[in-house]
């Protein structure tokens, strides 16, 4: 599915390439259209113009980096020398050249995945899933997540520069705060421990003393928690919103039942998180 997907988002990008390649040629031709028709010598400009066009579409189809623009530049330079309408139609064909490319390069960079989407108050965050480290919690999470099990939950459980925690159905109540952090989906799933590191924007499911105890609730590390590794499950990285999750892990908090200083002062809503396909900026993978 994803590959198809990427492989649509591409033939989309070439064909509004193609649009802008062909619309800029054509003003080109207008252009020098007049200037054409009043020279003796048709052919040369004509000529000069398909070398143009030729050289720009394979440099289009292979494409090549726009850092070699002044090679281009070179190139025209040599063709034009003496032609102002065929400057003119080269000109618009590198303009064409360039839309095209950047189009394609900005609709085509990344890769399209399937994530999560976490919606909170402050912005939506992306996690990836590994489903290669743990296939059955992310199966869980899925399933929860296509089932709006977590829409309308809280991060009820936050501590600075170590985790943001999530997931509990008995957030959604007020009136049940005092037992926030004990509630699941009603039954447990078997611990999928690997040796992927408890690192920023690592999402990993929340448990009691007992190894098999996940249900629902998960948490995201605010930094390095390495210290959690082959002791909980990993299973998903965040890849879009480092800044939501930031801004997350900053809420001012109180001393909660426990006496341990992680209830937020105010609520942080998850409105809602949804399995999607998603285009990953590369920079993010």
């Amino acid at each position: 599915m994803a590959d198809s997907c990427k492989k649509a988002q591409k033939l989309q990008s070439a064909d509004t390439g193609f649009a802008a390649f062909f619309i800029f040629a054509k003003m080109g031709l207008l252009a020098c259209r007049e200037s054409i028709a009043n020279r003796r010598d048709h052919g040369g400009v004509w000529y000069h113009s398909a070398n143009v066009t030729a050289f720009l579409a394979g440099r289009y189809f292979r494409q090549n980096p726009i850092s070699k623009l002044i090679e281009s530049k070179r190139m025209f330079c040599s063709l034009f020398p003496r032609s102002a309408s065929g400057l003119v139609f080269g000109v618009t064909v590198l303009a064409s050249f360039l839309i095209a490319s950047n189009v394609t390069q900005a609709q085509t960079d990344g890769a399209v995945k399937t994530v999560a989407v976490i919606e909170t108050d402050q912005g939506e965050m992306l996690i990836e899933f590994w489903d290669d480290v743990a296939p059955k919690t992310v199966e869980n999470f899925k399933k929860l997540a296509a089932e709006n099990f977590y829409d309308g939950t809280a991060f009820h459980r936050i501590m600075e520069g170590f985790m943001i925690q999530g997931g509990d159905p008995l957030t959604k109540d007020e009136a049940q705060k005092a037992k926030w952090g004990t509630g699941g989906p009603g039954y447990n799933i078997d611990a999928e421990f690997s040796d992927r590191s408890h690192v920023r924007g690592v999402i990993s499911m929340a448990r009691s003393d007992n190894p098999n105890s996940a249900g629902s609730q998960f948490f995201i590390c605010l930094g390095d928690a390495k210290f959690l590794d082959t002791k909980y499950t990993a299973f998903g990285k965040l890849v879009v919103g480092d800044e939501i999750l930031e801004a997350l892990g900053k809420t001012k908090v109180v001393p909660g039942a426990s006496g341990e200083s992680s209830s937020p002062v105010a609520r942080v809503n998850v409105k809602s998180i949804r399995i999607e396909e998603r285009n990953i900026p590369s920079g993010d993978n």
